[in-house]
């Protein structure tokens, strides 16, 4: 009979989120990431761009 007391972390699963405006010149932050239920991690990668002079471009490890 299987343990109904412990619940198991089952997934890894994807995640990709673009937040900000979609006008000309308005910053715009994107984050690509991969979830790990079971060992409750989470890991990827981000940038925040906006088209300026000179371009704001910053990337970061999450």
């Amino acid at each position: 009979m299987p343990d109904t007391t412990t619940k198991d972390h089952v997934g890894l699963f994807h995640a990709c989120y673009q937040i900000g405006e979609s006008r000309p010149g308005d910053i715009i932050f994107k984050l690509d990431l991969v979830v790990d239920t079971p060992n409750r991690r989470i890991q990827g990668c981000g940038s925040i761009t906006q088209a300026v002079n000179p371009p704001l471009d910053v990337a970061a490890s999450l």
